[in-house]
């Protein structure tokens, strides 16, 4: 989506692909950019699936593209791309490393989806070195293609939006948790974090922005801990800047990560952010705005959140000059796409 925005639509368009009927978080967007969603049958048997999309593919030979970034399933959409005579297949790794908390059935079919993809694609893609090396191998050449954001929008936002939206005093320290609320995210941690908080007395109230399978448990949590006065759970927003210029503070202590987006958002911002040591170090871009831990003592992560809440920020032209030369401007990278789709100059 962050391409989509910024792509030259006289140029190219992008059309979506999903194996779902339900109304998803982006389609009126999606729609009023003039792209077409596709709905193919939400099956779960590979192979059904692999012949549904290459019947689909071969109904539409005006696509120039494949452009796949999931994992697990992603082998199949590239085969499908391959033998539907799609011109350019684009693998396009967006993690360090494979979910492995599978059955042995799931791992073993992850490892032939990404053995599929190598085989299948022309075009390699990896939001970072450390995500590219782990589903290409270090033998075979990607693109390095940041995942861009929309810069100015994040350095510029309005702060009291968050405060007034859930009547927080200003003394209050406000922690944010933004993405999926699933297994990889580990969000859970964050609540043994704010337990941690509200024991040593400590000011603050805990944001998480997003939704996800595990929404149910975190609210047995919440109440088991008795947080339900320092934790609220927004859901999907299309306002994450003022989130992040709300915030005091992000918490990310994922168990695995490729390049995570919010990460470049929250540094855009100035916002400071206590990160597990399992996420790629490349998303540090030197600004002293990430500190890594382990997940190891939530004693430690609970100092140094103390500590790291009142981080001075650099300024708002810095932050920025940094995120324009490391690629981060989402304008620049849509730009590139037409060369990666085989598109004249």
């Amino acid at each position: 989506m962050n391409l989509y925005r910024w792509i030259d639509r006289s140029r190219l368009q992008f059309d979506f692909l999903y194996f779902t009927d339900r109304v998803c978080h982006y389609d009126s967007e999606i729609q009023a950019l003039g792209g077409i969603i596709y709905r193919l049958p939400p099956v779960n048997n590979p192979a059904s699936r692999f012949w549904s999309t290459f019947q689909f593919l071969r109904a539409h030979p005006e696509f120039v593209a494949v452009h796949n970034h999931t994992l697990l399933d992603g082998g199949l959409y590239l085969l499908a791309a391959y033998f539907g005579s799609v011109s350019s297949r684009i693998a396009h790794s967006h993690t360090t490393r494979a979910n492995l908390r599978l059955s042995a059935f799931s791992l073993l079919y992850q490892r032939i989806s990404i053995k599929l993809m190598q085989w299948c694609a022309n075009r390699y893609v990896a939001c970072g070195h450390a995500a590219g090396q782990f589903l290409f191998g270090p033998s075979r050449p990607f693109h390095i293609m940041r995942n861009g954001i929309a810069l100015t929008r994040f350095a510029a936002s309005s702060p009291s939006l968050l405060r007034s939206l859930l009547n927080l005093p200003a003394d209050c320290r406000v922690l944010c948790q933004i993405g999926r609320l699933d297994y990889q995210k580990n969000p859970g941690y964050s609540l043994s974090i704010a337990r941690k908080l509200t024991q040593m007395g400590y000011h603050y109230h805990l944001v998480f922005v997003g939704d996800g399978q595990m929404i149910g448990d975190l609210e047995d949590t919440v109440v088991t801990f008795g947080l339900e006065k320092h934790v609220s759970f927004l859901g999907n927003r299309n306002d994450i800047p003022d989130i992040l210029a709300g915030s005091d503070l992000m918490l990310l202590p994922s168990f695995y990560e490729g390049f995570p987006l919010v990460l470049v958002e929250s540094q855009a911002a100035g916002l400071p952010a206590v990160v597990s040591n399992q996420v790629s170090e490349e998303v540090d871009l030197g600004l002293g705005l990430i500190e890594f831990l382990p997940l190891v003592s939530v004693d430690q992560w609970c100092k140094t959140i103390i500590k790291f809440a009142s981080a001075t920020s650099p300024s708002r032209d810095d932050r920025i000059a940094v995120l324009e030369k490391a690629g981060f401007d989402a304008a620049s990278n849509a730009a590139r796409l037409n060369e990666l789709y085989g598109l004249p100059r």
